[in-house]
């Protein structure tokens, strides 16, 4: 049954028409969350365009650490995932891996906001203030 369902879904064309929607939602939020990011934490951190995927890599300065970082951010209930957790040996810039799905566009601008709002209690290095 589930298999018939899906070959009609199929051939009916319905999969083509929700990939071009779901690829339409996902690149706003991807503009949205890039263009606070520039606007918000261009001081913290930079971002550019992916194409494919649903996060962005925010490069930090080379004096950061990208683990402590995430997991000061993570202490204050914004969630990232660390670059340097992601490798063996450091060949890249320190970046936090920021995702944008589960965020809607005109909600992008508050969510950046509360990111800034907890670097801000960081200490220059990556980890929280004491």
């Amino acid at each position: 049954m589930m298999q018939a369902a899906l070959a009609d879904f199929l051939a009916e064309g319905h999969l083509h028409t929700h990939l071009r929607r779901t690829r339409r939602l996902y690149a706003a939020r991807q503009d949205a969350l890039l263009e606070q990011l520039d606007a918000q934490l261009a001081h913290r951190l930079t971002a550019r365009p992916v194409a494919a995927g649903l996060h962005v890599m925010g490069w930090l300065e080379a004096s950061v650490n990208d683990i402590d970082c995430a997991r000061g951010l993570a202490r204050q209930g914004v969630f990232t995932y660390p670059l340097g957790e992601y490798r063996v040996q450091r060949r890249l810039p320190p970046a936090l891996l920021i995702g944008f799905a589960g965020t809607a566009a005109e909600h992008m601008a508050r969510a950046v906001a509360r990111m800034a709002e907890a670097f801000e209690q960081l200490e220059p290095g990556g980890a929280v203030e004491a």
